[in-house]
């Protein structure tokens, strides 16, 4: 028996105020390790308020603020009393009535009037007479200038009145007199005159035919008044305008404190009272609250909240105002903040501690040391603080104890870390047929802590010898068991009792007679029941098995490396088939994961069913180095599931990336999310293992748009990681048009980076290319601009002058970029700078097409520019250079046969234009350079011809 050291994490913590402890229970068999304390800060708040009374002018009050920081949203709330006094207004006639108030707002504001007709004075004197037909008599004037309008004439003593007798006021009929008396008083009633725009009107009297009206007696008082109409009285306020016909009461607003209101009525004569309630308060408040201060300009009416700023502990509010005394009443309310402060934590004899503030989720962590058995963390702080207790338990083999068909071997005390102790049993222990071993350990032990384990080697002779080799690795289980038959056995079996945490069986092999190669044990010959795997021996050695036949079986299973928790596997995968496994996590947290990536399948992309949690979050995190993290945030101690894989090998090619696989896969088109991890936008491929060789496949996305695609077994490249959905579909490989040398290389021209690079670099190369050539450069130049102009002048009007400013900015800007191309130092540094700022934007990342396409460009450009420099140029050599370029390009992008799949391309044809041209312009050189006029005397004539081109004519 070998000595294994288990180990667990452990930790305690809680919330804890000045005074409180924490229990600290530390188990295992050895002293614990990596043990620290951790001080997070918290902070807690708190609704407080106060009443602080009433303030007279110049008064002063304390206010308590509790906590240890600044109190948020304080504010001091501010308000008035007011005293009232009766006030009343008396008088008669129209216009403005002037008020008084107080210093806040008038209350009870009423108005009540009464009026009477208005008259015109009497005229009296004279004898007015109409008799007979057609007679008529006119009296007046009378004086008008204060009436409105006539609507009664009152005929006073009238001497003699036999008829029926027409008026009229000023020519407008008014009414009849009909009578017949004499020295009478009458009052006729007409229809309403207007005279407000006259000061004196005349009334006609006209008579019938033996009619007669006499007025006036020599000596006797008479005489004739005209009576104006019943007019209303209106009242207008600031709250509206109160209609009183002629006479009534109202109430009237006066809240605005007006200075008068104001009294109309045609009548004149209004007799009014108006009453209301004065209101005086406070005014002008200045507040002072510790160290801040605030105001209310004006009057105070109700309440006002003013925000200010308070501190922990005791300040001082004083106010000073005008107006009312002792009407001022405050209160306060605030949130009181209490943050952890001088926090100190003691374990065993060792205190960590912290001097000042500790913000809120702010945290301190500092070594300790830890006992086995219970300690407690005592706390001192001012307010409240988050402490955490953390440390590595540890246990060793305790107590071993091996049964053997109910017969007990043990070892007493602990075995370290790979101490090895050998056990002896008795013979007679062993049994004929199946012997039952049982392992236990540390059962003595009352303790808690990591489980005790134990590495058992156990073998025995017999007359049918069997030796059993156990060996357990961190991801593996392996056993090798042999026997010898000495008797001839029927139906004879073996079993090997796997580990609980054996999730897959990776190979199962026989050999017979200790002789020859190992072979695969067939499926129909095993058993596995959980973890504990039953091998048929008679079906790989015959039935019965023959006496003295040795029987060797060997069998590797896959253990999964679980991080921070524990799992039992309820249902192992046989081997030879596909993960199946179902598990329990007998322990497990959000942040718990399985390992799987150096297991049996670890190369495929792992994912679960039929989980016994509800809410499926499940992804695996898969990393460049071929790591793979099954995590399942949602899951708790104690939920099962089945792990299983894609048919699909999944990998970034940098960084990491997350794989989350939906409900329902389809084996023969499996569909998958794709998200990034730590990076976004990293390129990743995949191979689909289910697929055919010789196929093609390809990745596309939820919309059905191909992401990348290849010919299995070659893998599908993709070239982003946030795409989501995708789905690996059996597909057309690309038409020559699109996707393949040639058709490929045009579509990169337009998609990713190629485009921003060849802009940028393009327009580089023609900064050069315009230096070396600078006066046919302008010319060029100038022809473009002269012919955008010609076509903006064709524009009515505005054309000409357009035009030509656009010829002329053309012209400006095209020169000033040949000056800088002519300058080599300057082009240089922009060269430069663009390179490095395509860098910084991440437009390298073009993939291999694009790549060859930019090296073949870069080729091209550069060696025109150095064969030019170097006065080497030629048609011929440029395009010798580029096409060699083109081949090797041709060759890294195509994936079989280069001359099948370049003269399958669009890139063909062009091929053999280009190819023609040059074989042209050799033997136009050859020509050139082999003419026997070559050799003939030459008289060179001294000048030089200018074409306007100053690149090297002479």
């Amino acid at each position: 028996m070998t000595g294994v050291e288990n180990t667990a994490p452990e930790s305690a913590s809680a919330q804890l105020s000045d005074g409180g402890s924490l229990a600290i229970d530390v188990d295992g068999t050895l002293s614990p390790r990596n043990e620290s304390v951790t001080i997070t800060g918290h902070e807690t708040t708190a609704s407080e308020s106060a009443t602080i009374g009433t303030l007279s002018d110049g008064g002063s009050a304390t206010l308590n603020v509790g906590g240890n920081r600044q109190p948020k949203d304080a504010q001091i709330t501010l308000s008035a009393d007011y005293s009232e006094a009766s006030a009343s207004k008396s008088g008669s006639g129209t216009g403005p009535v002037s008020l008084s108030h107080g210093s806040l707002g008038s209350t009870d504001g009423s108005v009540s009037v009464t009026t009477s007709r208005r008259n015109s004075p009497k005229f009296s004197g004279g004898w007015y007479r109409a008799e007979g037909e057609g007679d008529s008599t006119t009296i007046g004037p009378f004086d008008t200038s204060d009436l409105n309008g006539v609507s009664k004439i009152r005929f006073e003593s009238f001497s003699n009145i036999a008829g029926d007798f027409p008026i009229d006021v000023d020519g407008q009929s008014f009414a009849t007199i009909s009578d017949d008396c004499y020295d009478c008083t009458r009052t006729v009633s007409g229809g309403a005159i207007d005279v407000s725009n006259k000061d004196e009107v005349n009334i006609t009297v006209s008579s019938g035919y033996q009619e007669g009206f006499n007025t006036g007696r020599a000596g006797e008082e008479w005489g004739i008044v005209l009576i104006g109409p019943e007019a209303s009285v209106t009242v207008d306020h600031p709250g509206g305008s109160e209609s009183l016909g002629t006479g009534g009461s109202a109430p009237i607003d006066l809240s605005s404190n007006p200075s008068t209101i104001d009294i109309s009525s045609p009548a004149g004569n209004v007799e009014y009272d108006v009453s209301w309630t004065k209101r005086n308060g406070v005014e002008n408040v200045d507040l002072t609250a510790g160290s801040s201060s605030t105001s209310q300009s004006g009057v105070l009416d109700g309440s006002v909240a003013k925000p200010v700023t308070l501190s922990p502990g005791s300040q001082t509010l004083s106010a000073s105002y005008s107006g009312e005394t002792d009407g001022l009443d405050v209160s306060a309310s605030w949130t009181e903040v209490t943050a952890t402060e001088d926090p100190s934590v003691t374990v065993g004899g060792e205190t960590v501690s912290h001097s000042g503030l500790l913000s809120d989720g702010e945290t301190i962590t500092e070594p300790i040391d830890l006992s086995t058995g219970q300690e407690s963390a005592d706390v001192s702080v001012s307010g409240p603080a988050d402490v955490s207790v953390s440390w590595m338990e540890v246990s060793q083999t305790r107590d071993p104890v091996v049964e053997l068909n109910g017969n007990t071997v043990s070892h007493s005390g602990t075995l370290a870390d790979g101490e090895t102790v050998s056990l002896d049993a008795k013979a007679s222990w062993v049994q004929e047929g199946t012997n039952n071993i049982t392992v236990s350990v540390g059962d003595g032990y009352s303790g808690a802590g990591p489980e005790s384990k134990v590495e058992l080697d156990y073998r025995h002779d017999l007359e049918s010898p069997r030796t059993v080799l156990y060996e357990s690795e961190a991801l593996s289980e392996r056993y090798n068991l042999t026997k010898t038959y000495t008797n001839q056995v029927a139906d004879a079996k073996l079993r090997i009792p796997h580990a609980r945490d054996v999730y897959s069986m990776r190979s199962v092999e026989f050999r017979l007679n200790e002789s020859g190669s190992w072979s695969s044990v067939p499926q129909y010959a095993t058993n596995l029941s959980g973890t504990t795997l039953s091998v048929d021996v008679s079906e790989i050695a015959g039935n019965p098995v023959p006496a003295g036949t040795t029987v060797e079986i060997r069998s590797a299973g896959s253990r999964v490396d679980v991080r921070d928790g524990e799992i039992s596997v309820q249902r192992a995968t046989p081997v030879g088939f596909d993960l199946n496994s179902r598990i329990k996590l007998d322990s497990w947290n959000s942040g718990s994961y399985l390992a799987v990536g150096e297991t049996a399948q670890g190369e495929l992309t792992h994912y679960a069913t039929n989980e016994s949690y509800t809410t499926e979050s499940d992804y695996v995190e898969l990393y460049s180095d071929g790591e793979q993290r099954f995590y399942a945030p949602n899951a708790t101690s104690g939920s099962t599931l089945t792990l299983q894989t894609l048919s699909a090998r999944v990998s970034p090619d940098q960084n990491s990336m997350r794989v989350r696989v939906p409900d329902g896969v389809n084996a023969t088109s499996p569909r998958f999310v794709v998200e990034p991890a730590s990076v976004i936008g990293d390129s990743w491929s995949v191979e689909y293992v289910a697929g055919t060789d010789g196929q093609y496949y390809a990745v596309v996305d939820k919309n059905g748009d191909r992401l990348g695609g290849a010919e299995k077994p070659s893998e599908i490249e993709v070239s982003r990681d946030d795409v989501g959905l995708v789905e690996i579909v059996a597909a057309e490989p690309p038409t020559p048009g699109s996707n393949t040398v040639g058709g490929g290389v045009f579509a990169t021209l337009t998609t990713g980076n190629l485009p921003s690079l060849t802009v940028l670099f393009g327009g580089v190369a023609m900064l050069f290319v315009a230096g070396t050539r600078p006066a046919a450069s302008r010319d060029a130049i100038d022809g473009l601009g002269a012919s955008l102009g010609g076509l903006v002048e064709q524009v009515p009007r505005v054309g000409p002058p357009l035009g030509s400013a656009l010829e002329s900015a053309v012209s400006s800007v095209g020169s000033a970029l040949v000056s800088v191309g002519e300058n080599r130092l300057l082009s240089g540094a922009i060269a430069a700078a663009v390179a490095v700022a395509a860098g910084q934007a991440g437009l390298y990342e073009v993939g291999s097409e694009a790549g060859a396409i930019l090296a073949v460009g870069g080729i091209a450009v550069g060696s025109l520019y150095v064969l030019r420099e170097a006065g080497e140029f030629t048609t011929a050599r440029w395009i010798a250079i580029v096409a060699v370029a083109g081949v090797v390009a041709v060759q890294g992008l195509g994936e079989g046969d280069l001359l099948a799949q370049f003269v399958n391309s669009d890139a063909f044809l062009i091929a053999v234009l280009m190819g023609g041209y040059a074989v042209i312009q050799l033997v136009r050189e050859y020509r050139a350079n082999n003419d026997p006029n070559d050799d003939r005397p030459q008289i060179v004539i001294g000048g030089r011809f200018n074409s306007g081109d100053d690149e090297g004519s002479n």
